[in-house]
């Protein structure tokens, strides 16, 4: 119970640092939204967390609902990354071959070449 609230970055095993103020601003709203949710978190309880201006901001989000669609955006790749490797750690790092499609099927032109008389008595 000591260990400290994780970041919905570190959740997602994305340790990443922002790079720039855009992405300081977007990673503020993601762990806010992570953690009260999209209805409870303000647009100046964002700015207040990262230290910026309402101007600083509208130089780099149209407005709150383009920051949140763009933290849509960066959940989904971050649980798009965190699924991959899981896949990875589950089946190992070679791909499996007796999965591939052309393994489990002849190639349908093998199987419309000829087709087959039906008889009718």
């Amino acid at each position: 119970m000591g260990e400290a609230c994780k970041t919905a970055a570190e959740l997602f095993s994305e340790i990443l640092e922002p790079r720039d103020t855009r992405e300081r601003i977007l990673f503020a709203a993601l762990d806010l939204f992570h953690e009260h949710g999209f209805h409870a978190v303000g647009l100046d309880r964002i700015l207040n967390e990262v230290g910026v201006t309402k101007t600083t901001f509208c130089n780099h989000f149209e407005s709150r609902d383009e920051l949140m669609v763009e933290a849509l955006l960066k959940r989904n790749e971050w649980d798009h990354t965190a699924f991959e490797r899981r896949l990875e750690e589950l089946a190992g790092s070679a791909p499996r071959t007796s999965t591939s499609p052309s393994r489990l099927a002849p190639p349908l032109g093998a199987r419309v070449s000829s087709p087959t008389p039906i008889h009718v008595a």
